[in-house]
C-alpha cells in the first residue's frame, strides 16, 4: 500500500470533527487516543453550556522537544502548552505526564479556542485568562510566588506581560480566584452568559445587564476579596 495512504489512514483515525494532530508518529495511540477524545468532548460540552455560532477546525502540533516548542512559539519553556492562530502548540506530552499538567494545559488552551470561537472583541483579557484559569482546573496548583501591586482586574491583567515569571504566576493565581468569586457570587449560567453578550454593548454594560449591578461596584467587591490572600 502506497505510504501517503498509510500515513492518511493512521491520522484519519484520531482526527475529529474540531481537531486535527500534527507531528504525531512517536506518541503512543493510546495516548493520542485519549487526547482527541478529550479535547472534542470538551469542546462539545462547551458549545452546549455556551452556545457559541463559530465552528473551527483547530490543528494540534505536537513539539519533539522542547527546543522545538521554544522555535515554534516564540515563547519560553516554563508555559506547557499555548494556543495561537487557531493552533495549539504542546510540549513534549511525557514532560507534561511527568508534571502531571497534562490535561490541564489542554483544557486551559481549549478554553482559549473557545473564546476565539464566541468571538466577542469586547471580552478582556483578564476575564479570558480568569476564566481558562479556573475552568482547567489550574487554580489547583498556581501559587502566589511574590506580592504585586493592583487596585483593579487591569492592574493583575498587566502583570501577565511581566518578563518576571513569579510575577507571572501570581496574576494567575489571582484571576483564578477572581473567577471563583464570580462563580460563587453570580452563578455559572450568568457568567457564561457574558461571553456572547451583545457586541454593540461594551463588556463594562454586558456585566451590568447580567448581573444586575454596577460594573464599578462588582469590581470593588471582587479587589476586596482578593486583598484577603
Amino acid at each position: 500500500m502506497n505510504l501517503f495512504y498509510i500515513i492518511f489512514a493512521f491520522l484519519l483515525q484520531y482526527n475529529s470533527s474540531n481537531f486535527t494532530f500534527k507531528n504525531v508518529y512517536n506518541l503512543p495511540s493510546n495516548d493520542l487516543r485519549g487526547i482527541s477524545y478529550f479535547l472534542q468532548s470538551e469542546y462539545d460540552s462547551f458549545k452546549k453550556k455556551i452556545k457559541f455560532k463559530l465552528n473551527f477546525k483547530t490543528e494540534v502540533i505536537f513539539c519533539s522537544s522542547l527546543d522545538d516548542f521554544i522555535n515554534k512559539t516564540n515563547t519560553s519553556s516554563k508555559i506547557g502548552a499555548i494556543y495561537k492562530n487557531k493552533k495549539i502548540f504542546l510540549q513534549p506530552i511525557e514532560i507534561l505526564k511527568r508534571k502531571g499538567i497534562l490535561y490541564n494545559v489542554l483544557k486551559h488552551e481549549l478554553i482559549h479556542l473557545i473564546f476565539d470561537c464566541v468571538n466577542n472583541p469586547n471580552i478582556p483579557k483578564w476575564f479570558n485568562e480568569s476564566y481558562a484559569i479556573y475552568f482547567s482546573g489550574d487554580l489547583d496548583r498556581v501559587r502566589k510566588k511574590v506580592r504585586i501591586k493592583f487596585d483593579s482586574l487591569t492592574d493583575i491583567e498587566l502583570h501577565l506581560n511581566s518578563k518576571k515569571y513569579d510575577e507571572v504566576q501570581t496574576s494567575y493565581y489571582y484571576l483564578g480566584l477572581v473567577m471563583q468569586y464570580l462563580i460563587i457570587n453570580y452563578g455559572e449560567d450568568r457568567i457564561n452568559a457574558l461571553l456572547v453578550g451583545n457586541n454593540n454593548y461594551s463588556f463594562r454594560e454586558n456585566v451590568e445587564k447580567e448581573l444586575g449591578e454596577k460594573y464599578d461596584n462588582v469590581e470593588k467587591k471582587i479587589i476586596e476579596y482578593l486583598k484577603k490572600f
